[in-house]
């Protein structure tokens, strides 16, 4: 999910930010950073689950661990919030590509930080770099509000984007090159909920994502 929500959130941003879209194009070294921002941004994990192991108190609110062979309470913690907290990130509401440091928590941390989350940033900084590089304008479709789904993960419900037509490209257009590009790299696994699809037409072309399912795009006219 992980990818899959990031990828959504960076191209969200990208779509509605063409300057940021610019400079990543002209420099694909500061793609990796901007990367660390969409994992702060868009949290694909925002909300996750510990047991209390100790007696502590936090903020004026006392947790109590296990006693008498009863287990520790157990608390449900807001990693986005984290990431949003204005003692540790400089203006923690606005999505700076060039953010450094970024101490995020997408991948928590200690003893029960993300294992997978090498191979997390190579899938989303190859999925960003070659859509980019494939697709260079895109918006997003008109009428488009953005809605999340909720609860232990986050991610949009659906991302429609419209790009123009490249002239090399023949029935299903740019996209499918994309999209087979990135599907030979892993990124549009199954088990990540992301999958792509396109119809090119002869006007404008509509790419669509969701966290489960396959679209087909199609002609917009």
């Amino acid at each position: 999910t992980t990818t899959g929500a990031v990828i959504a959130g960076g191209l969200y941003h990208l779509a509605t930010h063409v300057e940021d879209r610019r400079r990543l194009q002209a420099d694909h070294t500061l793609i990796p950073r901007a990367v660390e921002e969409f994992l702060r941004v868009y949290v694909s994990a925002p909300n996750n689950g510990r047991r209390v192991m100790r007696d502590v108190e936090i903020a004026g609110t006392r947790l109590r661990g296990p006693h008498d062979g009863e287990q520790g309470d157990y608390i449900i913690y807001n990693l986005g919030g984290a990431n949003r907290d204005p003692s540790m990130f400089n203006r923690p509401g606005a999505t700076d590509i060039t953010r450094t440091p970024n101490r995020h928590l997408s991948f928590a941390a200690g003893t029960h930080r993300c294992l997978g989350l090498h191979l997390a940033r190579l899938n989303l900084r190859i999925a960003i770099e070659a859509f980019i590089t494939r697709i260079e304008d895109f918006s997003l479709a008109a009428g488009f509000t953005p809605r999340y789904l909720g609860g232990i993960t986050r991610s949009l419900r659906e991302l429609p984007l419209e790009f123009e037509r490249r002239r090399q490209c023949r029935s299903w257009g740019c996209v499918a090159v994309v999209a087979k590009q990135l599907a030979s790299l892993g990124v549009d696994g199954a088990d990540r909920g992301f999958f792509i699809g396109a119809y090119s037409g002869c006007g404008r072309n509509v790419l669509l994502y969701r966290p489960v399912g396959l679209l087909i795009g199609h002609e917009l006219g």
